[in-house]
C-alpha cells in the first residue's frame, strides 16, 4: 500500500524480492481498496531480485516488510 501511494506521487519504487516471488511481483500486488473506492487495484513496482545476502542499490530509503506472523520468528533478535 505504501509503495502504491509513493509511486502515485512520482517516486520510483523497487520491490527487492527473492527469485521465488518474481512472478507474483511482476504480475502486480493486489491491493484491496475501501468499499467505497472502487474495484481491485494492482501495484506493479520495478522488480529487483536478490539472493537474500545483498540488497541492490543505492536507495534513499529501504523498508523491510514482512507478514505480521513472521515477527515471532527466531530471525528477529538477530536482525535487531
Amino acid at each position: 500500500v505504501y509503495g502504491h501511494h509513493l509511486a502515485r506521487a512520482g517516486v520510483t519504487v523497487d520491490a527487492v524480492i527473492r527469485e521465488r516471488q518474481r512472478a507474483q511481483a511482476e504480475a502486480g500486488f493486489r491491493l484491496y481498496p475501501l468499499p467505497d473506492r472502487g474495484g481491485e487495484v494492482r501495484f506493479r513496482p520495478t522488480v529487483s531480485v536478490t539472493d537474500g545476502t545483498t540488497v541492490p542499490g543505492p536507495y534513499d530509503q529501504l523498508w523491510l516488510c514482512v507478514p505480521g506472523n513472521a515477527l515471532s520468528g527466531p530471525w528477529l533478535p538477530a536482525l535487531l
